[in-house]
């Protein structure tokens, strides 16, 4: 069953110049319609398959012309096409680009010097089958997917309704119960089993501490903190009347301002060892994120309410951050040596005053892959559909299709 709009008015009629005003633009158009009444309609031939002529509305005002239309009342539109040109068999499709929407439809604005303009508007929706079909699958399934689409297409609307209305009229076998199984055979891609961390925040003190929340020891390497900085420039443009000021923001990141936060160097170049509990840490040479040591942190005891108070790897007055205090932003980022079971002594590093704070975290899980497998007829469609069902991602790997009921048998 085809739908087709009725042709209220030709659209496809050949169209007076456009005119500079209002008047004269009634008056052509009183010499149009008077024309159409006393030789017919003049229309073309142009229609697509299942389309229909729309009614289309031409105006001028201040010099420019539009054409609008309304939104067709159709379920399912297919085509919304607006062709336009020198004579009907010149005519071309408008960019969608060209054309605006507008709660009560669409409308195309051109100038008012072109020459004589034909316009034709073709309007069509989906064939009946193919509504009836998503409609069905909306209303009776989970929705339309795309082998569902094929599948219900081939064997025909009415036919499924049947099939869902009689199941035990189906002969079909139904499919074997779907089994998944979780296996162990990942393999991580190879790493030197360092995490890196940056955080941006407030340049709260001068004074910056490294410390774990509990006994323990971690490894840490590449410390750094940059404060960000804001350049402003003026210029000036001074003229008969006004004086024009333009400011040009500009930002950018600057040095590390910690002393030996890649621990090159020895230990006391730039670090303090506060407080007792960490006269045991010392630079080693192995494991290294980068360059020849790292700072290997060990605490013989639970920090404190703060590692102000007695307990951290220090540094005062860092040079640097002491002009910058509660006005500058800044990054903060090192590396770490992942720990299995860290949270009971969480590496921190941060700012006093914790304006900027970051910590270590616990070893990702190892990524875990699910065998799956199922059986079911194989339809007319020749297609296999990989697709989700939501937004996300996911990984699959060794995909087999094979003829029989055994999985990977065939």
């Amino acid at each position: 069953m085809k739908h087709r709009l009725p042709a209220l008015v030709p659209a496809r009629v050949r169209q007076l110049p456009w005119v500079a005003c209002l008047v004269s633009l009634s008056l052509c158009f009183s010499l149009c319609l008077f024309s159409l009444c006393l030789l017919g309609p003049f229309s073309l031939n142009l229609r697509a398959a299942e389309g229909s002529s729309g009614l289309l509305h031409l105006g001028v005002t201040n010099s420019v012309g539009t054409v609008t239309w309304p939104r067709p009342n159709l379920p399912g539109l297919a085509t919304n096409q607006l062709r336009m040109g020198p004579s009907p068999a010149l005519l071309s499709g408008v960019p969608p680009e060209w054309i605006s929407t507008t709660t009560s439809g669409y409308r195309l604005s051109v100038t008012n010097s072109l020459t004589n303009q034909f316009f034709a508007l073709t309007v069509a929706q989906m064939s009946s089958n193919a509504l009836l079909t998503a409609n069905l699958l909306n209303r009776l399934a989970y929705g339309p997917t795309p082998d569902e689409l094929a599948r219900v297409t081939a064997l025909g609307p009415q036919a499924y309704l049947d099939e869902q209305l009689e199941p035990e009229g189906n002969t079909a076998p139904l499919p074997d119960a779907y089994r998944s199984e979780s296996t162990n055979g990942v393999s991580l891609p190879p790493g030197n089993g360092w995490n890196t961390v940056t955080v941006t925040g407030n340049v709260s003190a001068s004074t910056f501490y490294i410390y774990l929340t509990g006994p323990g020891d971690a490894y840490i390497d590449d410390v750094r903190l940059s404060v960000i900085y804001t350049n402003v420039t003026y210029s000036t443009n001074v003229t008969t009347t006004n004086t024009i000021i333009t400011t040009n923001l500009s930002t950018f990141l600057g040095t590390n301002v910690l002393v030996n936060g890649d621990f090159e160097l020895p230990f006391s170049t730039g670090w303090t060892n506060v407080g007792s509990y960490y006269t045991a840490s010392a630079l080693v040479s192995s494991p290294t994120f980068s360059g020849a040591r790292s700072l290997h942190l060990i605490s013989t005891a639970p920090i404190g309410s703060d590692p102000g108070g007695g307990n951290a790897v220090t540094q005062f007055a860092v040079n640097g951050l002491l002009a910058a205090v509660n006005t500058n932003r800044c990054v903060l980022s090192f590396a770490y040596f992942i720990r299995p079971n860290s949270g009971h002594a969480r590496l921190n590093v941060r700012l006093s005053g914790g304006g900027v704070t970051a910590s270590d975290a616990e070893p990702a899980p190892a990524p875990q892959w699910a065998y799956v497998t199922a059986t079911g007829t194989a339809n007319a469609t020749p297609t296999l559909y990989l697709y989700h069902d939501g937004a996300g991602e996911v990984f699959v790997d060794d995909l087999k299709l094979v003829s029989g009921v055994v999985p990977e048998a065939g």
